[in-house]
């Protein structure tokens, strides 16, 4: 499998990832639903906008599909070592029939390499999901990008235009004018 310029697992991608995590982890210190799968979502669906609205994700990281939803590939080993180095701690919380880890910051997260885009995007996706449970974050990332792209190696950010919905009436008649308008014919 290619992968495209826009996905990396280069040493770059790692610090913002980390620092992303910080920051998000900073922003949803007072959301009481907030854990590991919603900071995972968080960081896949502020990369996935970016990349839609401006060709490019925030962090450059590599996502893969699991059973709940998209998670950065290499998130539990940069958490861990978050942890080592005193960056982050993360507590377990029992949660009706489950235990939430949630991460909390133990330094101010890095922005200097953020645009100001950048982060509003990431803020946008964190008001966006604030309040949401794990469970309703995850299943609004079991889109078509995370069914395909099961068992893969990673979901490519061109996945993010891929749809749900089926051909309308519009998008087929659409397609007849610029059939009719640019001499196309079916084969």
């Amino acid at each position: 499998m290619i992968i495209p310029a826009s996905v990396s697992d280069e040493p770059k991608a790692k610090e913002r990832l980390k620092e992303m995590m910080l920051y998000v982890a900073g922003l949803c210190m007072n959301d009481s639903t907030f854990g590991a799968t919603k900071l995972s979502k968080i960081l896949y669906f502020a990369d996935t906008l970016s990349y839609a609205r401006h060709g490019e994700p925030i962090t450059g990281a590599k996502y893969k599909s699991m059973p709940n939803g998209p998670v950065p590939i290499s998130l539990l080993d940069l958490k861990d070592e978050m942890v080592h180095s005193d960056e982050m701690a993360v507590r377990r919380e029992r949660v009706m029939n489950y235990e939430r880890h949630r991460y909390l910051p133990l330094r101010e997260a890095n922005l200097d390499n953020f645009s100001g885009r950048e982060i509003a995007i990431i803020n946008e996706v964190k008001r966006l999901l604030i309040g949401y449970t794990a469970t309703q974050v995850s299943d609004l990332s079991h889109g078509i990008a995370w069914r395909v792209y099961k068992g893969a190696d990673f979901i490519p950010m061109e996945a993010v235009f891929l749809s749900d919905e089926g051909i309308t009436e519009a998008d087929a008649g659409r397609a007849q004018e610029l059939i009719s308008q640019h001499g196309w014919y079916d084969v």
